[in-house]
């Protein structure tokens, strides 16, 4: 066998061994026609579901979405305005700290009554304290939720997905301080 001498330089060696590197891995993660191919409608496919674990800040976010869809709900069935229950972020007086919080709009009208009528007449004529009629109206709205919740089902399933992101969120709170 007569020999032909093949020379490389090294040079040409070492960008040969980059060119080999480089493509190796698209080799390595092409699959095969066959297996791309689509299940059979026979075949049943399994579903996988795997939950992470969350942070406490994505489960209070959930936790809130919950609450407010609860509250969508509630205020597309309730008739009554003036019990309609809104939620917001809000940044109290003496704090930079934003706090989501619902009100009902008898609570927001209460406490700006209030204001209005001290600003407007003084501090010296009497004004109907907004608790007394908070709590008079806190009453009603209870009664308004429990007839709704009772009389339309998707207010009751909001309600419990609601509780069940609140509990999940508690749970997993009590768990992390344990560690």
């Amino acid at each position: 066998m007569s020999g032909t001498k093949i020379t490389f330089s090294l040079a040409q060696m070492a960008a040969a061994f980059v060119l080999l590197l480089a493509f190796a891995p698209v080799g390595l993660c092409q699959t095969d026609p066959v297996e791309e191919a689509e299940p059979d409608s026979s075949e049943v496919i399994d579903e996988i579901i795997v939950y992470g674990e969350q942070s406490i800040s994505e489960l209070r976010r959930e936790v809130y979405k919950a609450e407010e869809n609860f509250f969508d709900v509630f205020n597309s069935l309730n008739e009554d305005f003036e019990y309609d229950v809104n939620c917001y972020n809000e940044v109290p007086t003496g704090t930079h700290i934003r706090r989501h919080v619902c009100k009902a709009n008898f609570v927001v009208e209460a406490t700006s009554v209030q204001y209005v009528e001290i600003r407007t007449r003084g501090p010296r004529y009497p004004v109907i304290p907004p608790e007394l009629v908070i709590a008079k109206k806190r009453k009603i709205l209870r009664k308004k939720m429990e007839a709704l919740i009772a009389a339309h089902p998707e207010l009751l399933q909001a309600l419990a997905e609601y509780t069940s992101t609140k509990a999940t969120l508690k749970s997993e709170r009590a768990a992390r301080r344990e560690n």
